[in-house]
């Protein structure tokens, strides 16, 4: 059973956006295929062009998106600027794994329609190129936010006063993270990252590794819901009752921040916040995606078999490989891409 919800149009920062010109796309394909990388077609079989809705969803409050600055050149001069380009863009996956180099920030507007065109050796990695570096963007921005509630929460704990500018801030991120009661601990609950893995698995299970029409027009990775007409796209079978739709999403950044901020906030995936907050007082603190994939049977009307197909992306995939991903601190300058 579907639980309802709904998703408002998120705010967009103002981020400079370069579009990559249909030559530079041809370009980055075609590289991907001769370096193809860790990710193998050893999935099991994954619908790809789901058409069905995927996730309640909650309702978001404004995003403050970090600003990036555009790379250098014109979508002219392809042939020359796409293959400097393609050094910040082909970064997978043997330097990134456990952690060991860090995530360039290259942050795609959308999804190139080539996903649809090549083989699906080439097609799960270019999908994962294009998207782990919006996971951990978006997850980088929560843990900023958790550190500062930590350090908070410690010192009203101590009986230290917060002043005027903290209470207004913890106020602010209560309203965004829909808490009413419980506090600053309640807060804290929410206020945590996804497994880079899950958000990844989630992604490609939602979207056909970037195929579905959902993907390709609406910028919507994880297939959440909306009763906005204006901004909902119709699933295909969907009765004449049903009233619902596929959120679309001007960039794929704001799509994977509301999946954050669903699996966050929703009453639907309170199991998920309980069970990661166990994990955060274990030893180490260390998430397990295929724990936490286990509490999302609300996810989609598939239940079960969808936190299994899921887990089997994630362990098929290697996906755990990339959990400990981090951004790149000095990578120098920021490309936004877009088709």
């Amino acid at each position: 059973m579907k639980l309802p919800g709904k998703i408002e149009r998120p705010s967009v920062d103002d981020v400079g956006i370069m579009a990559i010109s249909a030559v530079a796309l041809t370009v980055f394909v075609a590289y991907a295929a001769v370096t193809p990388g860790l990710y193998r077609g050893r999935t099991a079989p994954v619908p790809e062009t789901p058409d069905h809705a995927a996730a309640p969803a909650a309702t978001p409050a404004p995003v403050a998106t970090p600003r990036f600055r555009a790379m250098t050149g014109t979508t002219g001069d392809a042939a020359g600027t796409f293959q400097s380009e393609i050094a910040v863009l082909d970064y997978i996956v043997e330097g990134i794994g456990h952690g060991a180099s860090p995530v360039p920030r290259t942050l795609p507007a959308r999804l190139p329609r080539a996903l649809r065109s090549v083989t699906t050796e080439q097609r799960k990695t270019l999908f994962i190129k294009l998207i782990l570096p919006l996971v951990v963007h978006a997850n980088a921005a929560i843990r900023a936010d958790r550190a500062r509630l930590s350090r908070l929460a410690e010192r009203m704990a101590s009986g230290r006063p917060l002043d005027a500018g903290d209470t207004a801030w913890v106020t602010t991120k209560m309203k965004r993270y829909q808490v009413s009661r419980g506090g600053i601990d309640e807060l804290l609950r929410r206020v945590d990252t996804v497994p880079v893995s899950l958000a990844l698995a989630q992604a490609a299970v939602e979207s056909g590794w970037g195929t579905s029409r959902f993907a390709q027009t609406g910028q919507a990775l994880f297939g959440q819901w909306t009763y906005d007409p204006e901004l909902a796209m119709v699933p295909q079978g969907r009765e004449d009752y049903q009233k619902h739709g596929i959120q679309r999403f001007r960039r794929l950044l704001d799509s994977t921040e509301a999946y954050m901020r669903n699996l966050n906030t929703h009453p639907a995936y309170a199991d998920f916040r309980a069970a990661r907050a166990r994990m955060r007082e274990a030893a180490g603190g260390r998430l397990d995606a295929l724990g936490l994939a286990k509490t999302l049977l609300l996810y989609s009307e598939r239940g079960e078999a969808y936190v299994s197909t899921v887990r089997t992306v994630i362990q098929a995939n290697r996906l755990y490989e990339l959990d400990d991903a981090v951004l790149d601190e000095d990578g120098g300058e920021r490309l936004v891409a877009d088709r």
